[in-house]
């Protein structure tokens, strides 16, 4: 029986056949080892890696107390923590959702469109997996937040400027735009905000407000620093006039109805008197009628 020996040179064709069998042989025996050894190595390095850092898991469900307890869809789930900066999903079309995070003390804060509608804290230990439902009312926590934009310098409203609002310590804001006479309006949850007022990219007002169970109304007045313009004419500005006679309706309806009715009631009067000269009556003398007459047209010249 032949054997095979290590040599350090050829030394004939046969031995070299045989020892390049022998290394072929042993080629495959270590890609065979490697194969089974390298997806174990991976599987460890992965364990170490969760261990690590996503030791842990928070899932559940959520549900509308509006829809009838159905699935809260599309609803953003947060979970941050004071040495972790977060972790964010959304729940699907069964309104669940599943979070993996390191061990610690956490907060879990359920939102959606700028509006939060639920905040849990909780902690949890490495390798716990915590299960946890919500119900939510989508109804309920909403409150107006609205107001005027006045702007100082010109002495009429603020028309077409932006009002960015967005909760304290999210990216996430709502815009709208002032409309003719200076009015802005949001429908917000009851947390702390940050409002800005812009127009092309100068920020006039920037400041943070605190939204409770309450409507708000917050008006706004920009450029109080600048020196206002003098303008004597300023009165006959076509906005301006719009803007008084609608904001004080009331007082233009009364005037056009005493317009109206005064020549009316003046006529009337004076038909009267003249009856009473005619008539000669002899309870009330020239005197009388005409101190009548002195009241009452004094009384209309007050009203006038």
């Amino acid at each position: 029986m032949a054997t095979i020996q290590f040599l350090p040179y050829i030394t004939s064709g046969r031995n070299n056949k045989k020892k390049i069998k022998y290394r072929t042989r042993s080629s495959v025996i270590i890609f065979l080892i490697l194969a089974l050894l390298i997806p174990s190595i991976i599987l460890i390095g992965t364990s170490q890696a969760q261990t690590g850092h996503d030791a842990a898991a928070i899932n559940g469900y959520i549900y509308d107390k509006a829809l009838n307890t159905n699935p809260a869809v599309g609803y953003n789930i947060e979970v941050a923590g004071d040495t972790f900066r977060g972790n964010t999903t959304v729940t699907d079309s069964s309104g669940y959702y599943w979070l993996n995070i390191p061990e610690g003390d956490f907060t879990l804060t359920i939102y959606k469109n700028n509006l939060i509608y639920y905040v849990y804290d909780f902690s949890i230990e490495s390798g716990d997996i915590l299960y946890k439902d919500f119900f939510i009312d989508s109804r309920l926590g909403l409150s107006k937040l609205s107001g005027y934009v006045w702007d100082a310098k010109l002495d009429s409203a603020a028309s077409g400027y932006l009002v960015n609002i967005s909760a304290v310590g999210y990216d996430e804001k709502e815009s709208v735009v002032t409309d003719f006479f200076g009015y802005y309006e949001f429908i917000l949850t009851q947390t702390d905000y940050e409002i800005i007022v812009v127009k092309e990219d100068d920020v006039y007002f920037e400041d943070t407000i605190t939204i409770t169970d309450q409507d708000r109304t917050l008006n706004i007045t920009i450029n109080e620093d600048e020196e206002k313009d003098e303008d004597p004419f300023a009165w006959l500005n076509i906005n301006t006039i719009i803007r008084n006679v609608i904001q004080n309706w009331y007082a233009f309806i009364i005037l056009i109805v005493l317009l109206i009715i005064l020549p009316i009631i003046l006529s009337v009067m004076g038909r009267f008197f003249d009856k009473l000269e005619t008539r000669k009556f002899k309870l009330l003398d020239e005197k009388a009628l005409n101190f009548i007459e002195i009241t009452i047209r004094y009384n209309v010249y007050l009203i006038l």
